[in-house]
């Protein structure tokens, strides 16, 4: 009898460890892998769906360090930000780790760059790509000003919409959602 208690702990022990590890594994955030890219180059992860949101007028008393933006009917939260006084339309992305742009919209804030530039590969949802690396002063969405934003630029046509992502959202003192709104505070 002892035996066979034994055993069928080892065995339910034995179950537990594998489907625990299994599980740990499939919950677990995927682990980074580095891409094998040429001398020079860096790769940066892959951005998830985009999250987007549409901009809301402030309601009466709003904090000025505030700005809410609500869901356009796909659910994606889309806004404008300021950047040189060029606006750009963008994607609230917190998946991307860049601010991305698109390359036409590079065009439009006079960011020149040769197809030398493009030396960081990116693995997006539309699959690998290369980027430009380059440094935006300032960047406002709303009433909020963030200084000194590192960003991406995708080669053309990588992107339907820039991506305001994690390089300037992490420099935010809060991102969540209220009441279905994407809030974003100074």
């Amino acid at each position: 009898m002892f035996r066979f208690a034994l055993s069928t702990f080892a065995v339910v022990l034995a179950v537990s460890l594998v489907a625990s590890s299994y599980l740990s594994h499939k919950l677990a955030p995927p682990a980074l892998q580095p891409a094998a890219v040429p001398a020079g180059q860096q790769s940066f992860p892959a951005a998830p769906q985009a999250l987007v949101v549409t901009p809301v007028a402030p309601a009466p008393g709003n904090n000025l360090d505030r700005v809410e933006i609500a869901p356009d009917s796909s659910g994606n939260y889309l806004t404008d930000i300021d950047v040189d006084g060029q606006i750009i339309h963008v994607v609230v992305d917190t998946g991307a780790t860049f601010l991305s742009l698109r390359s036409e919209d590079a065009d439009a804030l006079g960011i020149n760059l040769a197809p030398a530039d493009f030396r960081y590969q990116t693995m997006t949802a539309n699959g690998t790509g290369s980027a430009a690396k380059v440094h935006l002063d300032a960047v406002r969405i709303g009433n909020i000003e963030i200084d000194g934003v590192d960003a991406m630029v995708m080669q053309p046509g990588a992107l339907g919409r820039s991506l305001l992502g994690m390089s300037a959202l992490s420099r935010l003192g809060g991102v969540h959602i209220a009441d279905g709104r994407l809030v974003l505070q100074r």
